[in-house]
């Protein structure tokens, strides 16, 4: 962190003789930006109404902490421009019924190798999901996204 000089010293109101000035104002303001992460436990973040919340607060300050929003779970989503989604479950339901390529491509009207450009960018897809579900922990983590700025004033 820099901190940048844009005042002399604290701003003070005029105090009666006698007494101390008061500062009146906060000297600073320190913005943390959340984004997301991995690794948060699925209870924790499934927690009805309440979720999982990031909680800032300067040391030696006496004012609330400030709380972010719940963060909320972040899914990748199957994505391809190849074959309506509408086509997506029939595609793979006469897939998993051991139809060939050439016989899908009639039923749902594309080529044979849209098919089977389709069915290998699910398979990838799901081989991503399995490894990265491996990485976090067998389902017990979860991917948890926030894209909020907490604001928290120095005195």
């Amino acid at each position: 962190f820099e901190w940048l000089d844009l005042v002399a010293g604290p701003p003070m109101d005029l105090a009666p003789r006698g007494t101390s000035p008061v500062i009146s104002a906060p000297l600073g303001l320190l913005l943390v930006d959340l984004h997301g992460g991995v690794g948060f436990p699925v209870e924790a973040a499934s927690d009805v109404g309440r979720g999982l919340r990031w909680q800032c607060r300067v040391l030696g300050e006496k004012a609330k902490p400030v709380r972010s929003k719940p963060g909320k779970y972040h899914f990748e989503d199957f994505e391809t421009n190849l074959v309506p989604r509408i086509l997506w479950d029939v595609i793979e339901n006469l897939h998993n019924e051991h139809l060939p390529y050439e016989e899908i491509a009639d039923i749902t009207d594309l080529s044979p190798d849209v098919v089977c450009q389709y069915l290998e960018a699910k398979e990838d897809y799901r081989r991503r999901m399995d490894e990265k579900r491996r990485e976090m922990g067998e389902d017990s983590c979860a991917e948890l996204k926030w894209h909020q700025t907490l604001a928290l004033l120095v005195g």
